[in-house]
């Protein structure tokens, strides 16, 4: 189905639907797409990409051989060329995404900024940017502003907080009177404090 100006016009692939000025438009062989947006899943000429959602205009607009992936969002994806089994949610998730974020889950607007051909990592927070390019296999979740709170690294190494000097990580046993905790002091030093 193609719904708008050159919707899914080269398009010769089964099971898809096209709606939008000029969604899936250089998608040629690509079965079961779904793009709704202007410019969603244009791809790149000859392209063959499978079993797509994306919804949100420019999403996944560079696609060559992407398959198996939920964008939702405009601009998602915006790059992303062979990218497969990821999952973009929010305005500009995974923006500089190329040949990576392959297995990658982003929630959040402009999250997963920086990232190109790293995979597998799961970024819940808006506005996690200015990440390495080949950031692969982490889990980080951070507030509205991109401000971690929460960081485990592709060693599985964990991280409470953003490592900030004088930042409070407490630990809670419900129904329990004495809680307990631990900080960094103005140095850098950390202690345990108890009855928080």
């Amino acid at each position: 189905s193609c719904f708008g100006t050159k919707a899914g016009l080269l398009t010769i692939g089964t099971d898809g639907t096209w709606i939008g000025n000029n969604a899936g438009l250089n998608n040629t062989l690509g079965d079961g797409n779904v793009a709704v947006g202007a410019y969603a899943m244009h791809g790149a000429s000859g392209a063959t990409m499978t079993n797509n959602a994306v919804v949100g205009s420019y999403s996944l607009t560079s696609g060559t051989s992407a398959a198996a992936n939920a964008f939702l969002g405009n601009l998602t994806g915006f790059v992303a060329t062979t990218t497969q089994e990821a999952v973009m949610v929010g305005y500009r998730s995974g923006l500089d995404c190329t040949t990576g974020c392959s297995t990658a889950t982003y929630v959040g607007a402009y999250t997963g900024g920086g990232i190109t051909t790293g995979t597998g990592s799961t970024l819940i927070g808006a506005n996690q940017t200015g990440l390495s390019a080949t950031l692969t296999n982490e889990i980080r979740i951070s507030d509205g502003t991109g401000e971690l709170g929460f960081r485990s690294d592709s060693s599985r190494n964990t991280y409470l907080g953003n490592g900030s000097i004088g930042k409070n990580v407490y630990l809670y046993h419900i129904g329990a009177s004495n809680n307990a905790g631990f900080r960094t002091d103005s140095s850098g030093n950390a202690f345990i404090f108890t009855g928080a």
